[in-house]
């Protein structure tokens, strides 16, 4: 149970890592 948490929390920061820089670059 606590392994599949701990996979979805990094998948999650992983994505929003990802879409920070997206947005970053787009606003360049």
């Amino acid at each position: 149970m606590f392994l599949v948490l701990y996979v979805l929390y990094i998948s999650f920061c992983t994505c929003v890592s990802l879409t920070g820089l997206f947005l970053m670059h787009q606003n360049v």
